[in-house]
């Protein structure tokens, strides 16, 4: 049985691995430039780990945007373990971390192809598509109950 474990990053080697799934993912995959995906924001995120057996595979961060409103950045799974409901996992834990910090409203960019993805979980397209490293992105906000 495949095991899933779902964490906040808790030391340099956690935070290397992260970094190794955004390179993978963002640079490699999406072409965005490594002056756009390391965009110097790392240090005052809280950031979220997802292992598949034991092996980094996913991961996000979440910016606070003052004390009831945060922002989830750089979501990401690995090419070979997506369409495996890892991405729900991770952003279930996201959402009960932040209900736990008093979070009442939960911001993301979707990048626009997967904006379904995010529908289907609560989260709700506000305003127009735009731009961002040259791929087409949907604001999309969740209120927290």
């Amino acid at each position: 049985m495949e095991k899933v474990e779902i964490k906040l990053a808790a030391c340099i080697e956690e935070v290397l691995e992260i970094l190794a799934i955004r390179r993978t993912v963002f640079i490699e995959e999406q072409d965005v430039s490594e002056e756009r995906e390391r965009d110097g924001k790392d240090k005052e995120a809280t950031h979220f780990l997802v292992k598949f057996s034991g092996k980094a595979v996913g991961t996000a961060r979440l910016q606070w945007l003052g004390k009831t409103k945060c922002k989830i950045e750089r979501m990401a799974i690995l090419k070979q373990y997506r369409k495996m409901g890892l991405g729900i996992e991770l952003l279930k834990f996201i959402e009960n971390y932040a209900k736990m910090h008093k979070v009442q409203e939960l911001i993301l960019h979707s990048q626009f192809y997967v904006k379904d993805f995010y529908k289907k979980l609560g989260y709700k397209p506000r305003g127009k598509i735009f731009l961002d490293a040259k791929i087409k992105h949907i604001e999309m906000v969740k209120r927290l109950k």
